[in-house]
């Protein structure tokens, strides 16, 4: 067996690679697509769009393969990467690079691959989308078009991701440089009004922003249209009953006066009726007076978590509060159906945002039962 060589540009390669963020991330509907797609194409069994990082090829979609990832060193597509041209293996068993391969001689029982490496907008290689079958075959020039063509569109959806993450990036600096900017010279009563104010303003930019992104989805693939439009529905509507809500309040009692807990099990209760599904909501220890700013900005928190469940069409959702002199915030959900990359992403940087605005810690676990944890710790100096 020949291992997989390196790439002579390998530390530029990988730094490429992870700029993307895109290693151990959760399963796309896109990237699962392409799968079914390839081995359609070529007519095989199995099918993976995989990356390869520095000592391993890790798996974003399979098809007919239970793993996520596999040893470089023995990989056809660390091969596949040297090349810019569809690397063809037409009987594993007879080519002297594989033909004892623990994936030849065991394992999947390889005997026919086919990789079209996934080349990033800086001309590395990063990856493949690869067919694999367990009996020898060819490729008509048809299926190798498709292949590279299948290649591209990854590349393509790697670049969508990056530029998305740095729109919300760009976003969340302009809106944090004008916050900034603006406190240096108030009064503490104009203070007080400017955070009501920096409430609706940041609203409105992150609801444009992912109303923006689910249109180019919607553009993009014609398939995903009608969830798309609905989500942007949702957001819109969410959009208004916050303004409205916080329009009303735009005196400084919005902080002094409010007891964010009353708002917390009225937002429960709107999720439960709107979702048509319970919530089990807990308050325990002395949470207290959820008031000023402390009290708003972890009723937001709420606000996000809640929208979590409900793009993930959760059906099992609770909340627990404890409270002594510190938050612990426990959020649980069930998954049942995926959501968008950028819409997860866009809801997880709003929560952290405000976590460390109070100083506080967030942790998220995803479980094999499909289930979601996410835990939040506000320290007292938080306040």
């Amino acid at each position: 067996m020949v291992k997989a060589p390196i790439p002579a540009n390998e530390d530029a390669r990988l730094k490429d690679l992870r700029s993307f963020e895109i290693l151990d991330t959760d399963c796309e509907k896109d990237y699962d697509g392409l799968v079914e797609l390839v081995s359609q194409i070529c007519q095989t069994p199995m099918a993976i769009v995989n990356f390869i990082d520095c000592n391993r090829q890790w798996y974003k979609a399979v098809k007919n393969i239970n793993a996520r990832e596999a040893n470089r060193e023995d990989s056809f597509c660390g091969h596949a990467i040297m090349g810019n041209e569809v690397f063809i293996v037409r009987d594993a068993t007879q080519d002297e690079r594989f033909y004892d391969n623990p994936d030849v001689v065991g394992g999947l029982k390889v005997r026919f691959y086919a990789g079209a490496p996934i080349v990033s907008a800086n001309g590395y290689n990063l990856g493949t989308v690869c067919a694999i079958d367990k009996v020898p075959k060819y490729l008509s020039n048809d299926q190798i078009a498709a292949l590279k063509t299948v290649a591209e569109q990854v590349s393509r959806l790697l670049d969508l991701r990056k530029t998305n993450k740095q729109i919300l990036q760009t976003a969340k600096t302009h809106v944090n440089s004008q916050k900034k900017v603006a406190m240096m010279n108030m009064s503490e009563t104009d203070a007080q009004n400017f955070h009501t104010a920096y409430v609706l303003h940041e609203e409105i930019t992150n609801s444009i922003s992912l109303v923006k992104q689910n249109i180019e989805e919607a553009r993009r693939n014609a398939s995903h249209s009608n969830s798309c439009l609905n989500n942007c529905v949702e957001e819109l509507d969410h959009l208004t009953a916050t303004i409205t809500t916080l329009s009303d309040k735009l005196a400084p009692a919005i902080f002094d006066g409010e007891n964010y807990r009353s708002h917390i099990e009225k937002l429960v209760q709107e999720f439960e009726r709107k979702e048509k599904t319970a919530v089990r909501l807990l308050f325990s220890g002395s949470p207290g007076d959820l008031k000023h700013e402390k009290g708003l900005v972890i009723y937001r928190i709420m606000q996000d978590l809640l929208r979590f469940a409900s793009q993930s069409g959760s059906e099992n959702t609770s909340l627990n509060i404890h409270a002594n002199s510190d938050f612990d915030i426990t959020f649980e959900y069930d998954t049942k159906k995926l959501m968008m990359e950028n819409q997860k992403m866009l809801l997880q940087d709003n929560i952290m945002s405000r976590v460390e605005i109070l100083k506080g810690q967030f942790e998220k676990n995803r479980f094999d039962s499909g289930e979601t944890r996410i835990h939040i710790n506000i320290p007292a100096s938080g306040n």
